[in-house]
């Protein structure tokens, strides 16, 4: 299974000292709206309205750090970060797709914090993703 990881982020928290802990190319600029798992908002919090306010949504999972749903979309999750996470605001939803009969997993996050909180976030949400593939495929 093959994973596709997007990070965007705010242009006016760009100012960072520390060299970035995700390579250049992963990011872009948030600077509008954008579309992901079928949702378009222009922050963090505004994917997170939108989400909670879908009676498809389902909330499945809650930490000290974040709250998941299921849906609005099928084979869509979503996680929302909770004041105090690695990065905050902070949405992020992981997708499954099939192209040319093999099925991947993907994942968008918008991250309205700080560049280095917003990396560190990314490297956890892509370890667990990594998590997830090792245990689908039975490793």
């Amino acid at each position: 299974m093959k994973s596709v990881l997007a990070l965007v982020f705010s242009p006016v928290l760009l100012a960072q000292n520390a060299p970035p802990l995700v390579p250049e190319g992963v990011h872009k600029l948030a600077d509008g709206p954008a579309t992901y798992c079928g949702i378009t908002a222009s922050s963090a919090a505004d994917f997170q309205r939108q989400v909670i306010a879908s009676p498809r949504a389902k909330k499945i999972t809650e930490t000290d750090q974040f709250i998941g749903y299921d849906g609005p979309d099928d084979l869509t999750m979503w996680a929302f970060a909770k004041p105090g996470a690695t990065a905050y605001p902070l949405a992020t939803c992981r997708y499954v797709y099939v192209e040319n009969g093999t099925t991947y997993m993907g994942r968008e996050m918008r991250c309205d914090d700080t560049r280095e909180r917003c990396d560190r976030a990314f490297l956890q949400f892509q370890e667990l993703d990594e998590q997830a593939k090792q245990s689908i495929q039975g490793r």
